[in-house]
């Protein structure tokens, strides 16, 4: 009888240590299971971040062609439309001078001088194109004197000119601001010489 006793005893105990045995395998299992899903789980997160992060930026893209070309096309017109007006604005102003006076037509005969004068009066165009600023018409008639070394000896203006206080302030400032001029050349051998010019000043 005890022999029997101690046989069913240690089958009893044999039986429930497999059991918990058993139970121990299958917590383990389902734990490495659900530690499995886990780490699937991750990567789907992240793709989704990622899309999420690409749908944003498609926001930030630059716009369709068409509207980019046409944006393009407004930006060009308004240049070329200011620089149309640009080359209007300076096709319209003149600055004319009147040929050598009479009074100084015995100097034609003489090409130094002639070249001299042609060479005043080119400093003196140049100064007034720059400075006629003003949306006015009119003529101013000046005579001056240059000395042999160049420099400019007197500047009057004469009671001929037909022109506004501020196209005559225009012609007087580029007779002084193309002072000096070069000296005589050895041809010209004079101390000074009278010069007049008429500068009219055209608003078309």
């Amino acid at each position: 009888m005890r022999n029997l006793w101690n046989l069913s005893l240690g089958l009893s105990i044999f039986i429930h240590t497999l059991a918990l045995a058993g139970l121990s395998h299958l917590k383990l299992t389902k734990i490495e299971k659900k530690e499995i899903k886990i780490i699937k789980i991750f990567p789907q997160e992240i793709k989704k971040i990622k899309e999420t992060i690409v749908k944003n930026n498609f926001t930030f893209k630059k716009p369709p062609p068409y509207i980019e070309k046409l944006a393009k096309k407004t930006l060009i017109r308004k240049e070329e439309s200011r620089l149309e007006e640009k080359v209007i604005s300076a096709h319209t102003k003149e600055v004319l001078f009147s040929s050598l006076p009479k009074s100084l037509e015995k100097f034609k005969k003489n090409p130094a001088y002639m070249e001299y004068y042609k060479l005043i009066r080119e400093r003196i165009r140049r100064n007034a194109y720059r400075y006629y600023d003003i949306d006015k018409s009119g003529i101013v008639y000046l005579c001056f004197i240059v000395l042999n070394s160049g420099d400019l000896a007197q500047l009057t203006l004469s009671k001929k000119s037909e022109a506004s206080s501020k196209l005559i302030d225009i012609a007087l400032r580029s007779v002084k601001d193309s002072a000096p001029f070069p000296p005589f050349p050895k041809e010209l051998n004079y101390p000074q010489l009278q010069f007049s010019i008429s500068i009219h000043f055209k608003n078309n």
